[in-house]
């Protein structure tokens, strides 16, 4: 589980000890922005993690990449994704892939979130 933890910017892992009650913080995979509404997805031997970081404006879609879940992660030459978008930058929860397609939920943060 990543639980939000856009205040402390980080983005932080945790696992289960007893599910669904009872979490542990296993490992910091990200910081120094304020990663908000992280979803990761595993597709094409990667892993991917898209995130909000722009917190006042819910405009900005940064992706980071790593070959571990674990990382180390690397924000990728494209980022940001979207720039300037409050309509389609803050994610929305978990991926779906669809005849081998990614699909990104977004929420749509305009006129306010």
């Amino acid at each position: 589980m990543i639980p939000e933890s856009g205040e402390v910017k980080s983005v932080r892992l945790c696992k289960a000890i007893e599910f669904p009650n009872r979490w542990a913080y296993l490992i910091t995979l990200l910081e120094g922005m304020n990663f908000l509404d992280n979803s990761v997805v595993y597709y094409g031997d990667k892993w991917w993690l898209f995130t909000e970081t722009s917190q006042r404006t819910s405009d900005t879609l940064r992706f980071f990449y790593a070959n571990d879940l674990h990382g180390p992660w690397t924000e990728h030459a494209r980022s940001p994704l979207i720039n300037g978008s409050p309509h389609e930058a803050r994610p929305a929860g978990r991926f779906m892939v669809l005849s081998n397609h990614v699909i990104r939920l977004a929420q749509d943060c305009e006129p306010c979130y």
